[in-house]
């Protein structure tokens, strides 16, 4: 895959605010993609189609999707372990900077991972092998935002607002020191999505980047696009 032309000249890394890594996640439609890619209003987005669900999204002068089309037209396909490996060298060699990475999905980014991993070797059984893939999953992420990238993770809902990863106290802790912020978004009705700020039962992640000013912060956001996010946080 040739990256050479995603955002033109490359960035000084300067130019960017702290990383952080929000999850999102929620049942399937209930526009979490859709709000992800808000970002793209505040900076250069990258966007991983691990999923391959996003026939809606159109690619912008901001925000462009891996993997890229051979062609003229988008082509939707989902990203493999291997592509994701070769775009994160690539950016990591020609120190490519922009301002958000969003993985869409995260639990789908396991399964490509855990495809990826058994036939490189890596790991011989997909269920013993979880713990390793969980392991460079985090260890990717952290890569990522200390090239100064902010991640949004979409992830699906499970049952009871948890999210659907099965981890160990180790792989959580490990979590804990990686994820800033974990947001659960449902529709509300036809016209509306509503935003919580909170943690789940399943990872109990750093709720905001200013976590002392939670008791400031509305519980519930109606409708909002990334900008909105970040006020609220940041207020």
């Amino acid at each position: 895959m040739d990256y050479n032309e995603l955002f033109g000249a490359i960035k000084p890394k300067s130019n960017y605010s702290t990383p952080t890594f929000t999850i999102i996640y929620g049942n399937i439609g209930c526009g979490k993609t859709v709000l992800a890619t808000t970002c793209s209003e505040l900076g250069q987005t990258v966007l991983i189609n691990f999923e391959n669900r996003i026939s809606h999204i159109d690619e912008t002068e901001n925000l462009r999707i891996v993997p890229t089309s051979a062609g003229d037209f988008r082509e939707d396909k989902a990203c493999t372990y291997e592509q994701f490996l070769n775009f994160l060298s690539y950016i990591e060699q020609e120190q490519i900077k922009f301002k958000y990475l969003i993985i869409d999905t995260l639990d789908e980014m396991f399964v490509k991972f855990m495809l990826g991993m058994l036939r490189k070797g890596e790991i011989t059984d997909k269920y013993y092998g979880r713990p390793e893939i969980y392991n460079k999953i985090w260890e990717i992420t952290k890569k990522i935002k200390d090239l100064g990238i902010s991640i949004i993770a979409t992830c699906h809902q499970k049952q009871n607002e948890e999210i659907d990863l099965l981890l160990t106290d180790a792989l959580k802790s490990k979590i804990n020191m990686t994820v800033d912020n974990v947001f659960y978004l449902k529709t509300a009705d036809d016209d509306n999505r509503v935003l919580t700020l909170k943690p789940t039962g399943t990872i109990v992640g750093k709720l905001t980047v200013k976590k002392e000013q939670y008791n400031d912060i509305p519980l519930e956001l109606i409708n909002p696009t990334w900008k909105d996010i970040i006020e609220v946080i940041n207020a």
